[in-house]
């Protein structure tokens, strides 16, 4: 896959919303809901990022991509928020998607 053309970033808009049942006040007690949160929120803000980034590349006339028969303009995004696949980090593994482009 080709890079992507120079430019200055896109910017999202992320809103998170979580519902946290917490026993008390204490560090380690709001420090363990956070933890419990985390790969939920990386999942949303992976989510966010690629699909971000997806709707910017479909936006180019010219693709940083082709396919086998060299079109590098005409694509159709088939599946957005596609069906969900596992990616490896630091905390364990999270589930993000994998979006289909097709020509």
């Amino acid at each position: 896959m080709g890079s992507l053309p120079e430019c200055e970033g896109i910017t999202i808009d992320f809103d998170c919303q979580f519902k946290v049942h917490l026993k008390d006040s204490r560090i380690s007690t709001i420090l363990a809901a956070f933890a419990v949160l985390l790969p939920q929120f990386l999942m949303d803000f992976f989510q966010k990022v690629l699909v971000g980034f997806g709707e910017y590349t479909m936006s180019l006339k010219k693709k940083p991509f082709v396919c086998k028969c060299g079109n590098d303009e005409e694509f159709i995004w088939k599946t957005r928020h596609g069906k969900k696949t596992k990616i490896h980090g630091r905390h364990g593994h999270y589930d993000t998607i994998d979006a289909s482009i097709v020509s």
